[in-house]
């Protein structure tokens, strides 16, 4: 092996994101799996096809998601699966390389996986022959294989990993009838104005792309109609649809979400920087520390009031004067509780020295530094934007900053589908866009997901949505409680306004057998934080005296929120306190409470999928259910901008089935 530099000034650290997204070039579309920390760095593996080998990829990243600082090396073997003691083992030494984190790091990673599937390949005999069909395994992404079931003569589809792995899919006949899975062979008239408009013009665009409309697979094919030869970025909303694209972008585009862009503008201008997600926390640390007594427990009781209120005056580009803090307390409803000449005080300090400082960064610092022009910003000549409704100010700013002289931006998003203005994203982020630009508006109306009774109904909410010519009717109907508890499957969504009302029948669903979880596990956290709060100002810790705190806290907070016409915070506290108390029922001890709440809430989609409609922007499954259809609009939601939001949130509601869509009543 070649001896590479070791100098720590010159190693490099990169983030979980950054680290996948190299995977992606180097292995140039062969799937790759996490499979989580072990030894305190992440872990990932290369399933090699065909064969019982996979290559294993130690990475230096650590529970931070960040590389480590000490100079580790990136460690990469082969392993087969050992049959006689069930578990996977080294290959042997020859089979063992490393590289260094100097620059460079990516190619010689490149090489040296390279060499394992060589090593893989040259010590495999091939097994049984995988289908060239494009599936992968659910479970450990390797090939399948069409096999036929004893029992009934079906076919089926069986991982190639067997017996080591079972997952399996079901196997469906070619149909002949068009349907929804071929529309990027068949463009519309309107996806190809797209791509004559990437292509030929020179002005700005922003495409309107309708919930299902093919958005994703328009904007990659639309980097296919720019120049290899210039400068092309794709920004992606998050780091999952980030590594998928650059799975299927062609190899001119560079794609990143809007954090790892801004990132790289940081690290290209300072060279080692820090990542410190608790940048403010321990910086208002030592501002309080630095006051009396009396004023320090204010700051110490408010500390998540004023990082927010910091993180959000970045988010929306304005400067920390009193008059700004009183005008974020007001749109985002955070309450100072009768602290504000303190409060926003600390704030301004807090911004000016946390803007001061690029040794450390935060998230929202990826954005400010480089959306604020304190650093310069990688240069495009043609920038796409995914989900530009969900933009903050900050962001946009670096969108026009990642520009150069002859630049053009081509934004794909859908203003009725913008439900994140509670957590700081502009509002009017696509017609602020349009108008800023003067940009050319182009028209993706046509739904490749939904039925047309589903169209029919989303038509009452936005107009312009059109149904597939090919769609199915779908189905379409109110059922009871008991048609939806006897009917929800494996696969099937289940939908609510707010978290409360979707823990009840999760657990009853549990209960009968059924794997079933609730999206989010930020969530779960957000109710352990309020349950501390309760306790901690009522002098609790057993669970009966813990709720009886919590409900009163909630209502005290509740209703002084509403007379202040804070309604989003209120309605905020109130379903959390609601799903705690759901929660609560059939639990005796605090800790089941706590264990409760650790198992049901999660990230991954599992089993029937729970989730309120905010996280499931963006989501699809065959069988929706939606509970509650009374709380959209929500009871609290009053201001303009506050409705307008929960005419978009019933939007995305119902255009995420693909073929049934009930509506359960509320017994």
């Amino acid at each position: 092996m070649d001896r590479e530099q070791t100098e720590g000034d010159m190693i490099e650290q990169f983030t979980k994101e950054e680290f996948e997204a190299g995977l992606v070039g180097v292995l140039n579309g062969t799937p790759f799996s996490c499979l989580g920390l072990q030894q305190g760095e992440l872990v990932y593996t290369v399933p090699v096809a065909d064969t019982n080998k996979r290559i294993v990829v130690r990475s230096t990243i650590d529970s931070t998601g960040i590389a480590a600082e000490r100079a580790d090396s990136i460690r990469v073997w082969v392993e087969y699966w050992h049959k006689k003691s069930d578990r996977w083992a080294a290959l042997g030494k020859d089979s063992k390389s490393w590289t260094t984190r100097l620059p460079g790091w990516p190619e010689r990673l490149r090489d040296r996986l390279r060499a394992a599937w060589a090593i893989a390949m040259a010590d495999s005999k091939p097994k049984a022959r995988v289908e060239s069909n494009g599936e992968s395994c659910p479970k450990c992404e390797a090939g399948m294989v069409l096999r036929t079931r004893g029992y009934d003569g079906n076919q089926f589809w069986g991982c190639s990993m067997f017996p080591k792995c079972k997952g399996t899919k079901n196997y469906e006949e070619p149909r002949e009838e068009p349907a929804a899975e071929i529309k990027k062979l068949i463009w519309s008239d309107n996806q190809k104005a797209v791509f004559e408009f990437v292509a030929n013009s020179k002005r700005h665009g922003v495409v309107k792309a309708v919930a299902g409309s093919g958005k994703t697979s328009t904007a990659v094919e639309g980097l296919n109609h720019t120049s290899p030869d210039s400068m092309v970025g794709y920004v992606a909303f998050n780091k999952r649809i980030a590594t998928e694209l650059a799975r299927r972008a062609p190899s001119h585009a560079h794609v990143s979400t809007n954090h790892s862009l801004g990132f790289g503008n940081i690290r290209a201008a300072q060279g080692k920087v820090k990542v410190n997600s608790r940048k403010l926390y321990f910086l208002l640390r030592d501002i309080g520390e630095n006051l009396p007594t009396a004023e320090n427990n204010v700051i110490k009781e408010n500390s998540r009031v004023i990082q927010k209120l910091v993180s959000l005056t970045k988010a929306n580009m304005m400067e920390p004067t009193t008059e700004t803090f009183e005008y974020i307390a007001d749109r985002w409803n955070i309450d100072t509780n009768g602290e504000g000449e303190l409060i926003y005080r600390t704030a301004a300090q807090l911004f000016k020295q946390s803007t001061a400082d690029m040794s450390v960064v935060d998230f929202d610092d990826m954005i400010w530094f480089p959306a604020s022009e304190k650093v310069p910003c990688k240069k495009f000549d043609v920038l796409f934007i995914d989900e530009a409704q969900d933009l903050n100010k900050a962001q946009a700013s670096l969108m026009m900053n990642s520009l150069n002289p002859d630049g053009r931006i081509v934004a794909f998003g859908d203003e009725f589908q913008s439900v994140y203005g509670f957590a700081g994203a502009d509002s009017d982020s696509i017609p602020n866009l349009i108008k800023s630009l003067d940009a050319e508006t182009l028209p993706l109306s046509i739904t490749y997901r939904c039925p047309k009774s589903h169209v029919a109904l989303a038509q009452s909410l936005v107009p312009q949505i059109e149904a597939a010519p090919w769609a199915k009717e779908g189905t379409l109907e109110t059922v009871s409680q008991h048609q939806f508890a006897q009917g929800a499957r494996t696969g099937d969504m289940v939908l609510c306004r707010c978290n409360a009302p979707l823990v009840g029948p999760a657990f009853s669903l549990i209960r009968r057998g059924t794997k079933a979880v609730i999206l989010g596990r930020d969530i779960g956290k957000s109710l352990m934080v309020l349950i501390s709060k309760a306790q901690k100002k009522a002098k609790v810790h057993s669970l009966s005296d813990t709720l009886a705190a919590l409900i009163e806290h909630g209502e005290r907070e509740v209703s002084k929120l509403t007379r202040m016409k804070k309604h989003s915070r209120a309605q905020s506290i109130e379903d959390r306190v609601e799903t705690i108390i759901a929660l609560s029922d059939g639990c005796s001890t605090m800790s089941q409470l706590e264990e409760k709440i650790e198992t049901i809430f999660s990230d991954e989609a599992e089993g029937v999928t729970f989730s309120s409609v905010h996280k499931a922007k963006g989501l699809e499954a065959n069988t929706v259910w939606i509970l509650r259809d009374d709380l959209m609009p929500h009871p609290k939601a009053e201001a303009p901008w506050e409705l307008q939001q929960e005419a978009n949130i019933r939007y995305v509601a119902y255009t995420r089935s693909k073929s049934r869509l009930f509506f359960v009543e509320d017994d």
